[in-house]
């Protein structure tokens, strides 16, 4: 091969390698080579390994350094990010919750998939899994997590924050919808549908960064998604739109009289609890405003902080129990149909 505007990695080319990978050339027209070993690549990928195990004439096999050198029309980013995975697990320490993950972890994985490196596919992909809730339990703890966040950053204390904002600590779901469709790693899709259904279109990762607006919690890469992931987040936008509409009206006194029956209550006057009724609808309905569920619907978090002020709730404790449960079925029944209404098989 012609050795002219050749460059050797500067962390991947081993003195002891027996392989030479070459990359496809730059827009600079340089051409970057790593030194790996045989028995890695073949022991990680049974492409590699199948290439190694083909019949080749003597004459017909390149070499470069004294090694043996198979040309690839993968990048050197790609290729370094596939290979330093491989010969340095730590290469794939990405921070829980960075917005940034799915775009720094995208050259090793779709090279993982290409060479059919699994274990590597499967490590990179609950890692990101991790950042998006899979149950219901987890999107408790998460929205916990972020709600504390939340009020952490909201602080300006640069000796809790150390200066960053909110939207650069959660993760961004524009990215990791482009990331799911293009890997299949269909686990991140529900809720990451669902934040970017509750995100006000407009507010651009891109045109956000260039100039930050403390008043915008969560921008988005709107432009990472495709026209079908559009049609998702309108379609489950207005699906949305009508839970919350449906939460409001259980939310009405008529409704919540009906579901807290007098004959429940521990009180000595069973009939007192429905005197608060009034007081105890109007705290409720108070959630939707908190949460903004009414512009850019949001019936989980509107829930949840429905079941934050539970200690204020002006009732006995049997019939706040049972508003408690009544709460959390409702937000099962919710969870369980994100991935219809979202239009995910």
């Amino acid at each position: 091969m012609p050795f002219a505007n050749i460059v050797h990695d500067d962390k991947l080319y081993l003195a002891d390698g027996d392989l030479a990978i070459c990359s496809a050339a730059a827009d600079d027209g340089t051409t970057t080579v790593f030194r790996v070993h045989k028995a890695v690549m073949a022991h990680n990928s049974p492409v590699f390994r199948g290439m190694f195990g083909l019949p080749a004439a003597p004459a017909a096999q390149d070499c470069y350094d004294g090694a043996s050198l198979v040309r690839v029309t993968d990048t050197a980013e790609e290729l370094r990010a596939l290979l330093d995975a491989l010969y340095n697990p730590g290469a794939l320490n990405v921070t829980r919750w960075d917005p940034d993950a799915p775009l720094a972890l995208t050259p090793a994985m779709r090279l993982a998939k290409k060479y059919e490196v699994d274990a590597l596919a499967q490590r990179i992909a609950a890692l990101l899994t991790e950042s998006w809730p899979q149950t219901l339990k987890q999107w408790l703890r998460s929205h916990a997590e972020y709600t504390v966040l939340a009020h952490v950053c909201a602080s300006y204390d640069p000796l809790l924050t150390d200066g960053a904002q909110l939207w650069a600590q959660v993760p961004e779901p524009g990215a990791a919808v482009r990331f799911a469709r293009a890997f299949d790693v269909p686990a991140l899709l529900p809720f990451a549908y669902y934040t970017l259904a509750r995100t006000r279109v407009g507010v651009d990762w891109a045109q956000f960064a260039a100039a930050p607006d403390e008043h915008v919690a969560r921008p988005v890469r709107w432009g990472a998604l495709s026209p079908e992931d559009f049609v998702r987040v309108m379609h489950g936008r207005e699906v949305l739109g009508t839970e919350v509409a449906a939460l409001q009206a259980w939310a009405a006194p008529a409704s919540l009289r009906a579901l807290l029956q007098p004959l429940r209550c521990v009180r000595a006057n069973r009939a007192e609890c429905s005197k608060h009724i009034v007081a105890l609808s109007e705290m409720l309905q108070a959630a939707f405003t908190d949460t903004n569920s009414v512009q850019c619907p949001d019936p989980l978090g509107a829930l949840e902080k429905m079941h934050g002020d539970r200690d204020h709730w002006p009732v006995c404790p049997r019939c706040a129990e049972t508003l408690e449960t009544e709460i959390r079925n409702r937000q099962a029944m919710l969870w369980c149909g994100l991935r219809k209404t979202f239009q995910l098989p």
